[in-house]
């Protein structure tokens, strides 16, 4: 929703909104290519109508049971084997990208993901399930895959409206990103960078994505391998 300027990215952060939470639970949708496009002659078959019609009309039609109250019974679906075990592999790789991240914004966003990947699950098993492509009573690895791909989308599209938002003063930095900030030279070469990092004990991938997600705002990159510092 919104369909917001880039240039107006930075308002989402201003105040306490960077930092209580906020940005977590936007879901950006950032195209690669935002070039304005010819209108298309093309039209949409007519039969998608009437399939999607079909479609929400069978979910419109599920029965909802509810207890004495009136109030709607959940009904929950548990995880079949395969895909429980796909879910908690990725959780596992998400763990490790939280502890490894330097930017704490990121880490709450990279933490919402763990229920916006239950909840994508799920809207796709029901998805399969309307389609006839599934159970309605498990969710089931195609499932969890489709998920995993939607929030790993969305993890990198927060990565590029933080890079947005960012013009990044040196004061937003946490203690170890200042501390090999300053320690970096003014122009200094990938394999510098990574020895300074790792004298903070930090590893080689982390520091490569904080060098990357802030070119243009911390960092701008001269040629390949050979970087230099914007001043702040």
């Amino acid at each position: 929703i919104g369909s917001i300027q880039l240039r107006q990215l930075s308002d989402l952060a201003k105040g306490d909104k960077g930092d209580n939470g906020f940005l977590d639970r936007i879901l950006f949708v950032l195209p690669n290519n935002l070039q304005k496009r010819y209108w298309s002659k093309e039209e949409m078959p007519p039969h998608f109508s009437t399939i999607w019609c079909k479609l929400i009309g069978e979910f419109i039609g599920i029965e909802c049971i509810t207890d004495n109250n009136g109030d709607p019974v959940p009904y929950e679906l548990s995880y079949d084997i395969r895909a429980k075990a796909s879910l908690y592999e990725w959780q596992k790789h998400n763990t490790d990208l939280c502890n490894s991240e330097l930017d704490e914004r990121l880490v709450g966003i990279y933490s919402k993901l763990e229920i916006y990947i239950s909840r994508f699950s799920l809207v796709l098993q029901l998805i399969n399930w309307v389609c006839g492509d599934g159970s309605k009573d498990f969710v089931e690895l195609k499932s969890i895959e489709g998920a995993i791909e939607l929030v790993e989308y969305f993890r990198k599209t927060s990565q590029k409206i933080l890079g947005f938002i960012n013009n990044y003063p040196v004061e937003q930095l946490n203690g170890v990103q200042k501390a090999i900030f300053k320690s970096l030279p003014d122009i200094f070469t990938t394999a510098e960078g990574v020895a300074i990092a790792t004298h903070h004990n930090i590893a080689e991938r982390t520091f490569k994505d904080f060098l990357n997600r802030h070119i243009n705002s911390l960092f701008r990159k001269d040629k390949h391998g050979v970087y230099s510092k914007i001043n702040h």
